[in-house]
């Protein structure tokens, strides 16, 4: 078998690397990718993850450890997260999106409303609330 040039093999997987990246800026992936650390036991990696896109948000260090401090508390209470599932996702505005998962434990459910804000090129973090009721897991359309 032939061996591709260097610099055709270096072309292919800069455009496998662009792909992988585009596909990573979409407002679905920052709550999926939340939503799969936690599940994974990852828990400050996620939030740090998830509010490391607004810079408003993450400088917050106290705030961000409390979010942190009672996610902890919750899985204490209810045992650790075994899968997710997505709920609904609305599309509030072509600049907005609130996206509502439930992660399963062994004891009752939690709900995860997250809303994500496109403010120029980029999708960010803007809010996460999470609870034991299910009230927010309607659609809010």
């Amino acid at each position: 078998m032939k061996q591709l040039p260097a610099y055709i093999l270096a072309f292919l997987l800069f455009l496998l690397a662009s792909s992988s990246i585009a596909l990573a800026e979409g407002p679905s992936d920052l709550p999926e990718q939340f939503m799969k650390q936690v599940v994974a036991g990852k828990v400050a990696e996620a939030v740090d993850q998830y509010f490391s896109t607004n810079q408003l948000v993450a400088q917050k260090t106290q705030q961000v450890q409390y979010v942190k401090t009672q996610i902890d508390a919750l899985f204490q209470m209810l045992g650790k997260p075994f899968a997710y599932e997505l709920v609904t996702e609305d599309i509030l505005a072509p600049s907005l999106r609130r996206y509502v998962y439930i992660s399963k434990h062994d004891y009752h459910a939690i709900t995860w409303e997250f809303f994500i804000y496109k403010p120029k090129d980029a999708w960010i973090a803007s809010n996460m609330n999470f609870n034991d009721n299910f009230a927010t897991a309607g659609s809010r359309k």
